[in-house]
C-alpha cells in the first residue's frame, strides 16, 4: 500500500507543478478567482504531503523518496506535454529511463 501512496503523492506534486505554471500565465489578477490555479497548488501540494507521511509510515525513506521524486518528474514530463505542448525529446526519453533505472537499482539494495 506504501508504494501507491508515493505514487498518489508523486502525482499530487506534478499537479501542483502544473497549476503553478498555469497560473504563472494568468496575468494581470482582475480578481479573486484568478488566483484559482495558486490554490489548487497549495491544495495538491497538501494532499500530497498526506500520501506521502502515510507512505512514510509504511516504508522506509531511503525508498520512499526517490520513488517519489522520480514518479513526479515522469508525470511532469507527461503532464507538459499535454497541458503545455512540451515536447518529449529524446533527451528527454533517456533521462526518464536514467531515472526508472537509478529507482530500480536503489530498491533493489
Amino acid at each position: 500500500m506504501g508504494i501507491i501512496y508515493i505514487i498518489i503523492s508523486g502525482l499530487c506534486s506534478a499537479l501542483a507543478g502544473a497549476m503553478l505554471k498555469l497560473g504563472a500565465h494568468r496575468k494581470p489578477y482582475v480578481s479573486l478567482f484568478d488566483f484559482w490555479p495558486h490554490a489548487s497548488a497549495v491544495g495538491f501540494y497538501f494532499v500530497g504531503f498526506v500520501f506521502y507521511f502515510l507512505a512514510l509510515s509504511r516504508m522506509s525513506l531511503t525508498i520512499a523518496y526517490p520513488i517519489m521524486v522520480s514518479s513526479a518528474i515522469l508525470f511532469v514530463m507527461f503532464m507538459g506535454t499535454i497541458w503545455f505542448a512540451e515536447p518529449i525529446t529524446t533527451t528527454k526519453i533517456v533521462g526518464a529511463a536514467i531515472i526508472i533505472l537509478g529507482v530500480f537499482v536503489v530498491n533493489m539494495a
